[in-house]
């Protein structure tokens, strides 16, 4: 039994194996079926050149900027060292942000710097321009896109190409100073409640003595160097602030308030320190 069973095994995997090779033996048949009969010109996809790209990219920061930006880049061009004819470089379709809104109005241009030869690629440099002025209701965001790279020889290559905005540095300082001035007032009233006196009244007198102690400069210079390290952290930081509209200010302003309260232990602590 066990030797029946042993030539039954190997019958079938000659069967197998046999059914394999038939396969295999078939796929060079069925693709020169399609290849270019013999003495057929070439294709024309074969004859066309094609630009080396790579990982290149167009990058637009303009951050609160809203002055015009210029950005270019080399492009290497090869097919049998023939240089392209008729170069142009567009952005067909605007840039578009992730929450949908796009923006259009590039001014782009191509030109070939340098003929190639057998060594070294045909050169082609590749310029893009935007003036933030002339896009109507640009709001903060990342901007995605392409410059589709063309020639009449040559395949079409497509160059990302991102563009950044963010608010106004008026915006962001407003909801910085809204936190640092909010802290240094709950400063304010606290000491000033916990410090009042039967023999000192008047609210006007607690305020004086209160402003006059050496402790309330050092409390806004604190407070200012609170503000200024949160601003930097959530707005000189972040290249497209405000694209998250009032969630982008609540945190810049929970943010500088947090630094300001944190700042009056240090205070208090040298309060102490010094009597």
């Amino acid at each position: 039994m066990l030797n029946a069973a042993a030539w039954l095994t190997l019958a079938g995997m000659l069967a197998l194996v046999a059914g394999t090779m038939s396969a295999t033996a078939a796929a060079p048949t069925e693709a020169c079926a399609t290849d270019t009969p013999p003495g057929a010109p070439p294709s024309a996809a074969s004859e066309l050149g094609f630009f080396l790209v790579g990982e290149k990219q167009l990058d637009l920061r303009f951050g609160e900027s809203r002055k015009a930006q210029v950005r270019q880049l080399t492009v290497g061009a090869y097919t049998n060292q023939v240089p392209p004819r008729n170069v142009t470089a567009t952005v067909d379709e605007g840039l578009v942000s992730t929450e949908g809104y796009s923006i259009s109005g590039f001014v782009t241009a191509a030109d070939v710097v340098r003929i190639g030869n057998a060594a070294t690629p045909t050169t082609i440099r590749v310029c893009v321009s935007l003036d933030p002025k002339e896009i109507g209701d640009l709001r903060p965001g990342r901007y995605r896109g392409a410059v589709v790279l063309r020639a009449d020889n040559y395949q079409d290559a497509a160059i990302p190409i991102v563009a950044t905005f963010r608010a106004p540095r008026g915006d962001g300082l407003k909801w910085a100073a809204a936190g640092v001035g909010l802290g240094l007032l709950v400063k304010m009233l606290t000491e000033l409640g916990s410090g009042r006196k039967p023999r000192r009244p008047g609210a006007k007198r607690a305020l004086g003595d209160y402003v006059f102690q050496w402790s309330f400069p050092l409390a806004i210079i604190l407070g200012v160097l609170a503000g200024w390290l949160g601003f930097v952290q959530m707005y000189e930081s972040n290249a497209t602030w405000g694209v998250g509209g009032d969630a982008d200010a609540m945190k810049l302003f929970g943010t500088c308030f947090g630094f300001q309260m944190g700042s009056i232990g240090g205070a208090d602590m040298t309060k102490r320190l010094t009597g």
